[in-house]
Order: C-alpha cells, then sequence, then structure tokens
C-alpha cells in the first residue's frame, strides 16, 4: 500500500484535448474517463499500470457503473449503451431529450440508483437537468441553475453542482422526486478559474477540479477551502476517487494541443493519495 501524498504523478497519458467523466469501476478495478472531442473511452489499470483506449467503443461522452457489473455509456449519437469488461458493446436504441445539438456536461447517480444528467446548448446560457431510466424514458427536473460542468450526491441525497459561468458550488436539498433552491456555498476566485470536475470525499468535503488554475480545491461543507493541490497542467477537467480503499484521486486534465500554452501535463491523468477516502458511489439501477 503507497502512503499517503499529495503530489500528484502522472499514470497515463493519452493526450486528452477534453477529458471528462472520469468514474471508478469498483468490480474491473479500473478507471474510466473520457475524450470529449473524439469519444474516446479510456481507461488505467493500477494493477499493471496502464493505461489506453478501449478498441471498438462508440463515441462516449459520459460513463458510470452499473449495477449488474457493466459500465454505462452515454453516447454522442443521443443513445446509450452497455459495456461489460472486458467483453463487448450493446447498444440501446433511442435519442436523449437533450438532443444532437446540445452538450451533455455531467451525469450522476444518487442513493437510489437514479441516474441524473446536465444538458445544454451551445447557444443558451441556462441548462437542463433530466432523469434518464434505463428502460429509455427521461423526465426533466427544474433546476434554478445555469449551466451545470460537474454534479455529485452525498450520502444525505443532496446534490452538488459546479456552475461554471459564475464559478459556484451549489447545493441543493432532496425533496422526494424534487430539489430545494440553490444555496450557493463557494465561490472559486475569477483570477484562479472556473469549477469544472467535482467528487466528494467520505468526511463530506468537496474536491474541485478548476479549469484554467492548474489546480483541485477541497471545500468543506460550510464552503471554507481547506486545501490546494496544483498540477502541471492548466486545464484540469474532472476528478474521482478510486482504487480498492478509495483513497487514490484520480484527476483528468485536458489541452494537450497545446501544451507550450497549457503545461506540459496537459491531457494526462494524475493520480495522489489526499489522506481521506472518497465516498463510495452508487451503481445504476435496472429498475430506475
Amino acid at each position: 500500500m503507497r502512503p499517503p501524498s499529495s503530489v500528484p504523478e502522472v499514470v497515463a497519458d493519452q493526450a486528452c484535448h477534453a477529458a471528462g467523466s472520469p468514474c471508478w469501476h469498483p468490480q474491473a478495478g479500473l478507471l474510466f474517463w473520457t475524450d470529449l472531442t473524439d469519444g474516446r473511452l479510456l481507461f488505467f489499470d493500477p494493477a499493471s499500470a496502464k493505461g489506453a483506449a478501449l478498441p471498438g467503443a462508440p463515441k462516449v461522452l459520459a460513463c458510470a457503473p452499473r449495477d449488474d457489473g457493466s459500465l454505462l455509456l452515454l453516447l454522442a449519437d443521443g443513445g446509450m449503451a452497455s459495456f461489460r469488461v472486458p467483453d463487448a458493446v450493446a447498444t440501446r436504441a433511442g435519442t436523449q431529450p437533450w438532443g444532437l445539438q446540445a452538450l451533455l456536461a455531467a451525469a450522476a447517480v444518487d442513493g437510489r440508483g437514479r441516474l441524473y444528467c446536465a444538458a445544454h446548448s451551445s447557444s443558451e446560457k441556462s441548462g437542463s437537468l433530466y432523469q434518464v431510466r434505463m428502460d429509455g424514458t427521461t423526465e426533466e427536473v427544474p433546476l434554478a441553475v445555469g449551466r451545470i460542468t460537474a454534479m455529485d450526491f452525498d450520502s444525505s441525497g443532496n446534490l452538488y453542482c459546479c456552475e461554471a459561468g459564475r464559478r459556484k458550488l451549489l447545493r441543493f436539498s432532496a425533496h422526494g422526486q424534487a430539489f430545494s433552491e440553490p444555496q450557493a456555498i463557494f465561490q472559486v476566485p475569477q483570477s484562479l478559474g472556473a469549477p469544472h470536475g467535482l467528487a466528494l470525499d467520505a468526511k463530506g468535503h468537496l474536491w474541485v477540479a478548476v479549469w484554467g488554475g492548474s489546480c483541485i480545491l477541497r471545500i468543506s461543507p460550510s464552503g471554507r477551502e481547506e486545501q490546494r493541490v496544483y498540477f502541471t497542467a492548466k486545464l484540469v477537467s474532472g476528478l474521482a476517487f478510486g482504487g480498492p480503499d478509495l483513497r487514490d484521486l484520480y484527476v483528468a486534465t485536458s489541452g494537450a494541443e497545446d501544451r507550450k500554452a497549457n503545461g506540459p501535463g496537459a491531457g494526462a491523468l494524475f493520480r495522489l493519495r489526499p489522506g481521506v477516502k472518497g465516498l463510495p458511489k452508487h451503481p445504476v439501477s435496472a429498475v430506475t
């Protein structure tokens, strides 16, 4: 077992232009993430210390583990697919309600295994939240928020969102199928950048990837910055806890097309040991 360390190390360099959706698959023991520019589905295997793109996978925007052990893929063509590691991809038919002209920006699973997706069009400042069911049906969820770049649920069912336009972290309390009005708990300084990735640890603190700030922040539930970790990449775009004990923090970065401007580590996947466990993720339930 490696000792705790807040010094990030590059564990895989797939030269991502727009990395997103990192997630840990506990059954497979793999970290998955995507490159939104070409829809590549990428993985890192801690056991072999190797990372690669999965051959034959369709263009993927986001992914999340399912309760049957497969990996749910949200596809660039608007459909869904179920990927069984390391077998094959079985694609579901159907187009999601945000359509092909909109951008799927974030996905998260609540404690009941329900999948929520945030999307927005390239021409609008506001976004929409949808509950996506595995039978292909969807339901739009009213949410008073602008463009969401990341979101996650805590153990009480509260929803946390990164709103990049106003650089805010928002908390929504769950009330059955609905959510409360947003409570702003932290604002990223304009000089630093915009919040772009989000993960919760077991103590209820938020870890935030800062796009343009070369760093991640640890924010307390009361909204106080408690830790800042810097990277050799300017565009820090997503993060997820992983490893068998959830004590590894994986951080995805973007901007490999211009490493002179974005840093020598731009586009690489980093790992660090922050000294705290991540909050276990719920898989997507087949019955939701």
